[in-house]
């Protein structure tokens, strides 16, 4: 097919196309798809960098890749629709249990925020980002974690 005499295939009618062309023309279309595809769900940003370029095209094929290898898997597809059911029920769940995602979220929060100075050593200039639990106040590492020392005194 690749070496040798150009043969003519008689499929090609008038045009007289060899063999080599009819054979591309009927699997090209296995590129265009994925190039499609990448381009539909692409990982790529801006760059003038050519590794992250190449990189990034990487990961646009082997999303296709996974894609279509679960696409193969029959009992796929019903995994991927009780996947939302069971998605929705554990968040559901989770919301429901309390108050511990809240916690975690007011401490990123904390952590977000400016730096203040630590009330209880002012003088020193010991900034922080942490306040205390009870009463609010920017407390350093050195005078609690969660609560300040004079929170922990009158706690009983």
């Amino acid at each position: 097919m690749h070496h040798g005499k150009t043969i003519i295939d008689p499929d090609s009618g008038a045009a007289r196309k060899p063999e080599i062309i009819t054979f591309y023309n009927c699997t090209k279309g296995g590129v265009d798809v994925v190039d499609e595809m990448c381009g539909t769900y692409s990982t790529a940003r801006k760059t003038n960098r050519w590794p992250l370029s190449a990189f990034f095209h990487l990961q646009d094929v082997v999303g296709v890749n996974s894609f279509d290898r679960s696409a193969l898997d029959e009992n796929n597809l019903a995994q991927i629709a009780n996947l939302t059911k069971f998605i929705r029920t554990n968040i559901i769940e989770i919301l429901q249990e309390g108050e511990p995602a809240a916690a975690e979220e007011e401490q990123a929060e904390q952590d977000s925020r400016k730096r203040k100075r630590c009330k209880l050593c002012a003088r020193t200039g010991n900034k922080s980002y942490h306040t205390c639990a009870i009463c609010k106040i920017y407390i350093c590492v050195n005078h609690g974690k969660l609560t300040c020392l004079n929170c922990l005194k009158n706690t009983p």
